[in-house]
């Protein structure tokens, strides 16, 4: 099987990054009355390149208590 949320992540990925890359090259040109709002936006960008880091990570289930107990209970009722 295919995981194809592995695909989408590294195209996610590769846009954000062109894009942070695109707002830094825009920033450093930028004449001094744009650039707290052009820096505000590149700080936006880097969060969500940032944030995105744990996308693509598999979603561990611990077993919690009423999962035990239930568990417990079907064996012991044999079902």
């Amino acid at each position: 099987m295919v995981n194809f949320g592995l695909h989408w992540f590294v195209a996610y990925l590769g846009a954000v990054m062109t894009l942070v890359v695109a707002m830094s090259r825009i920033c450093l040109k930028a004449s001094p009355e744009s650039k707290p709002t052009l820096s505000r936006l590149l700080l936006f960008g880097l969060y969500f390149l940032i944030g995105s880091d744990r996308l693509t990570s598999p979603i561990v289930n611990h077993p919690t208590l009423s999962m035990t107990a239930a568990l417990s209970l079907a064996k012991a009722t044999g079902e």
